[in-house]
């Protein structure tokens, strides 16, 4: 599930980066195994851990200084995959996207539509948002030469609305045919039954859960209430405290 919010998101918006699935985790009660709220760091080593896929690596780093060693020097065991390999392949790729180390922020994440995609047909440089009249008009404009003056590059500029137009027509012209958004439509109605299969399986182990702890307690409940069982008994008290945390954990 983990792998499956990275990669196409809960089923109500797209993939999911590394802190909002975190969020995501916390906020639908999941928790680590030692019962801990999920945090970025344990969820990012999660997804980046070959063993998921079927690869169980020993030898990754130096006893001593704790570096990473070469992928050459590390022993890779195959044991049981949990996930296909095509998803783990697939989230490292997302997850090299979006690092910020090769690509800012506000490229993946920012509001304007054409960031890290338009380009100055002059020079190559990036395009970027300038305004004018107090930020009424909005434009694309050569970043080269913005920041290094026109004797690098004579530099253009486009308003934001005219282009971002001229791109979403196009896209919608060649890209949005009825046939492709019958596909794209086909896949999002599977995933949709996907998850709502997967809904209908976590509910019911839920639920069962919750009636055997209640029965549990019901019984705790009789024995005492019949002084076949000593309320005072401490192994009694144990029993009792171990079945309402099951049952209010479901």
């Amino acid at each position: 599930m983990i792998f499956k919010l990275v990669k196409e998101g809960d089923g109500t918006s797209g993939p999911l980066g590394v802190k909002a699935a975190t969020s995501w985790l916390n906020e639908c009660g999941y928790r680590t195994r030692r019962g801990a709220r999920w945090g970025i760091g344990p969820l990012y080593l999660i997804l980046t851990r070959t063993t998921y896929k079927g690869e169980h690596r020993f030898n990754r780093k130096v006893w001593k200084t704790r570096e990473a060693k070469p992928e050459a020097d590390q022993i890779t065991v195959p044991v049981e995959p949990i996930i296909e390999a095509s998803l783990f392949d697939a989230v490292q790729a997302r997850l090299r996207e979006r690092n910020p180390k090769v690509t800012a922020p506000r490229v993946v994440s920012g509001p304007i539509l054409l960031t890290g995609i338009a380009t100055c047909a002059s020079c190559g440089g990036g395009m970027t948002l300038r305004t004018g009249k107090s930020g009424r008009y909005r434009y694309y404009t050569c970043s080269v030469c913005a920041r290094k003056g026109k004797t690098v590059c004579k530099g253009r500029s486009i308003p934001m609305e005219k282009l971002d137009r001229l791109v979403s027509e196009k896209l919608a012209e060649r890209l949005l045919t009825p046939e492709r958004v019958a596909k794209l439509l086909e896949g999002l109605v599977q995933r949709q039954s996907s998850r709502d299969e997967d809904y209908a399986k976590r509910l019911a182990a839920l639920q069962a859960k919750l009636n055997s702890a209640e029965a549990r307690l019901r019984r705790l409940y009789d024995a005492i209430e019949a002084g076949i069982a000593d309320p005072s008994d401490a192994t009694l008290k144990d029993r009792l405290v171990a079945a309402k945390q099951e049952r209010d954990i479901a």
